[in-house]
């Protein structure tokens, strides 16, 4: 196959230029130019190579050409290679690209690189975004604890529609990637109906790869393997998306940017009340994913907007404004004399914008005045609302108020729908406001209209998207990406679409239609940063309250059961009571906390949605991480205790104890889990904590490591002192192991004591066999 390069350099760089084209046409391509290069219509793939260097953006063509081919490659018509030659800060979209680094390396000796690394791109590989008419293939990767999960998988996610209308079809291909421990891992093959043969989509070469996020999986090393960096890079490189599916409570904050957001959506699967739901989410999700985009025409817009008036971060929205499915009803009964509204919803859904943008639609003259309970300006007329008023008045975060005061608002809404008066009352609050409101006057209930809104449906947020492409005149080539990362909020989906597009550095109506192409996954990333930033004092404020993590966490999770953003001590679970024990003992939160959160004996409420958002994005185990707490472990790891001059007697000890580990029984933890870059110290002290079972692998070696005797042994006998962990030692060679009273207390496996060195081969196994049947029996 024939591929066409084009070369951009900046003036001062001409030794590149040259060393590119040397490289490239040693290895035959096509055409080689400097000149811009149109798509092409068959195989041959066009790549625009560009030298990054100081002088790159300093030079007037390469600053007004950069952006035009960033543009092209987001519309699939050629492909973009960065080249860094030279240390120099790159603006986001380019940031978003894998590049190859040179800087260090001289143009002449760059050959051999240059050459190694285009080669793959004259290949007849095309990512995802060009395959047009090709079935769509999806591989999944599941833990074998996880297996049982494969079959409803495949259920639902088969019969999706692809891009040729058809269903995908689905084979479950189990078989395990390597024989290594941490590749034990299971692929789900689906793939669209192809002709008989064909053989079953693999991780490596499949359009999408789900990867299932369990404890096991983690575990087993998994994501550091190189087979997953394999897939890594073939994201990178445009070939694949990676789609994390949460299988239960991990922390997964080290997977690389660039993925899709996680599913299913709100909480892991094996939390949702029903499994077929959770399931339901993912193929909701996939579907946003693999359903291909139409293009859109350029909008040539009379009027030109900023970025600021399209996509809000703060605010009412108007040009972004969707109508929800209520909004008839709700003129109605704005037009309604004198009775009153109750508007209630979760924060950042768009009630007060609804309000607003209602009113307009009935009179573009009438200008409602706002009030809120948040505000201690608004206190004083709120207050004196029930002496009478003129016009419509809405009193926004309801739930703030004293008691007394709602009650007398409530008796006021009475009194104007028995009059049928011309002045309009409306209450906006969290959801129940409009139930808190009747228990305070019951026969309110029938002189008021109350209007829940429930989470925004992904429908209305893409709505929400292509109403800002038009008004930009832009095209996001990930619309779907930021309709599953924005969760049913539209506040968290107008901030990520104005991330996005200033990273383009877009500020206001385009002339022409330009594609953004940037990767949402870094722009979460990015946002996530200035949240942890934002609240992460007040969080650890609140944390320092007994009980107040598992609030949090119920916070963060609260979305997937009707009530985004709150939760109810009357339907909290045990564990959350003392959270909210300590919240009223210390007489309410702390200030700070107070301007995110609303507690009020009855219930915690998030106000803020970028608190929802970054709560969202956070693992259980990121959270307790982030508020400075360890979280409290469940016992259930066998953990080995070994010298590493004994590693030949682990992995001996390790055989035994497979089949234990390959039906589900046990999770065998040792150092050798730990991987390069990680804080190891953390991650032996998280599994001390999970200890259930300890063998000690006893030696001279293992008696003289400081590091054994002053962390590990006496973390584990304060374990087993309290009940909590079972020591089983095995004592390798001839040591001082019966002369240690902390250690001779417990029983070694070994047959009258003699270490296993001092035993024949089939002794030895018999040994160790006794500790796996102890595992077992104690597992």
């Amino acid at each position: 196959m024939t591929v066409d390069f084009s070369i951009n350099v900046a003036e001062g760089d001409d030794a590149w230029a040259d060393a590119l084209i040397g490289a490239l046409s040693d290895l035959g391509v096509g055409r080689i130019t400097r000149e811009p290069l149109a798509p092409a219509e068959g195989p041959g793939w066009p790549v625009a190579v560009i030298v990054l260097s100081p002088r790159f953006f300093a030079d007037p063509v390469c600053a007004r050409s950069w952006p035009l081919l960033d543009s092209a490659a987001a519309r699939g018509e050629i492909r973009l290679l960065p080249l860094l030659v030279e240390r120099t800060p790159l603006p986001p979209p380019l940031r978003d690209y894998q590049y190859l680094d040179l800087t260090g390396t001289a143009p002449d000796a760059a050959a051999a690189w240059l050459r190694d690394y285009v080669r793959p791109m004259l290949s007849d590989e095309h990512p995802l975004a060009l395959r047009g008419e090709a079935p769509v293939r999806i591989a999944a990767v599941l833990a074998p604890h996880d297996t049982h999960l494969a079959a409803p998988l495949a259920a639902a996610i088969g019969g999706l529609p692809t891009s040729r209308g058809e269903a995908v079809g689905v084979w479950c291909a189990f078989r395990p990637t390597a024989a290594d421990d941490w590749a034990r891992a299971i692929t789900v093959s689906m793939i669209a109906s192809e002709p008989p043969g064909v053989r079953p989509p693999h991780p490596d070469d499949a359009d999408l790869v789900l990867v299932c996020l369990s404890r096991d999986l983690i575990n087993q090393g998994y994501l550091g393997s190189e087979p997953f960096r394999q897939i890594l890079r073939r994201q990178s490189a445009g070939r694949t998306l990676v789609v994390p599916v949460l299988v239960s409570d991990v922390s997964w904050d080290s997977l690389p940017p660039g993925h899709a957001p996680a599913l299913p959506r709100g909480r892991p699967l094996l939390r949702w009340e029903s499994l077929d739901q959770g399931l339901r989410s993912i193929a909701d999700g996939i579907r946003q994913i693999i359903t291909p985009r139409l293009p859109q025409p350029a909008v040539r817009n009379a009027l030109a907007h900023t970025l600021d008036e399209v996509f809000k971060r703060s605010g009412a929205p108007t040009l972004t404004f969707v109508e929800p499915p209520d909004f008839d009803r709700f003129l109605s009964a704005l037009r309604a004399p004198g009775r009153g509204i109750v508007l209630e919803g979760p924060s950042g859904i768009g009630k007060t914008t609804l309000l607003l943008r209602a009113i307009e639609r009935l009179d573009p003259a009438r200008h409602p005045v706002v009030l809120s309970g948040r505000r201690r300006a608004d206190r004083a007329a709120i207050e004196e609302l029930p002496d009478g008023h003129e016009g419509t008045v809405a009193v926004d975060d309801v739930h703030r108020l004293p008691a007394d005061v709602r009650r007398d608002l409530v008796d006021y809404l009475k009194v104007l729908a028995d009059e049928e008066s011309g002045s309009k009352l409306i209450l906006i609050g969290i959801p129940g406001t409009g139930d808190s409101l009747v228990e305070l006057a019951h026969d309110v209930a029938t002189r008021i209209d109350v209007f829940r809104l429930p989470a925004v449906s992904d429908a209305t947020i893409e709505e929400m998207v292509r109403k800002g492409e038009d008004a930009l005149n832009v095209e996001f080539v990930h619309r779907a990406r930021v309709v599953l990362a924005a969760a049913g909020s539209l506040l968290t989906a107008q901030m990520l679409c104005w991330e996005l597009a200033a990273g383009y550095r877009i500020e206001g109506t385009r002339t022409e239609r330009t594609s953004i192409g940037a990767d949402v996954g870094l722009v979460l990333d990015r946002v996530t940063e200035a949240c942890a930033r934002k609240y992460g004092p007040a969080l650890r404020r609140l944390a320092a309250l007994d009980g107040c993590v598992p609030l949090l966490a119920a916070l963060r999770d609260s979305g997937s059961v009707g009530t985004d953003g709150v939760v109810r001590i009357s339907e909290a679970e045990p564990g959350l009571r003392p959270g909210f024990d300590a919240i009223r003992a210390a007489g309410g939160l702390p200030a700070d906390v107070a301007a995110h959160l609303h507690y009020e004996p009855g219930h915690l409420l998030a106000e803020d949605p970028q608190l929802l958002f970054y709560l969202r994005r956070l693992s259980v185990d990121r959270l307790y991480e982030v508020v400075g707490k360890r979280r409290p472990r469940s016992r259930d790891q066998v953990f080995v205790s070994y010298s590493h001059r004994d590693q030949a007697w682990l992995e001996r000890l390790e055989l035994h104890l497979r089949p234990l580990v390959h039906n589900g029984s046990i999770d065998v933890w040792s150092d050798r889990r730990v991987l390069t870059g990680d804080r190891w110290r953390d991650e032996i002290a998280d599994a001390l904590d999970r200890a259930r079972i300890a063998i000690l692998l006893v030696s001279s070696d293992f008696l003289a490591s400081e590091f054994i005797a002053s962390i590990e042994l006496p973390s584990l006998l304060r374990a087993a002192a309290s009940g909590g962990c079972r020591i089983v030692p095995v004592v390798v060679n001839p040591c001082l192991f019966s002369d240690l009273p902390v250690l001779r207390e417990f029983q070694a496996a070994n047959p009258d004591g003699r270490p296993l060195s001092g035993l024949s081969e089939h002794e030895q196994d018999e040994t160790l066999l006794r500790v796996a049947r102890v595992v077992k029996d104690h597992a």
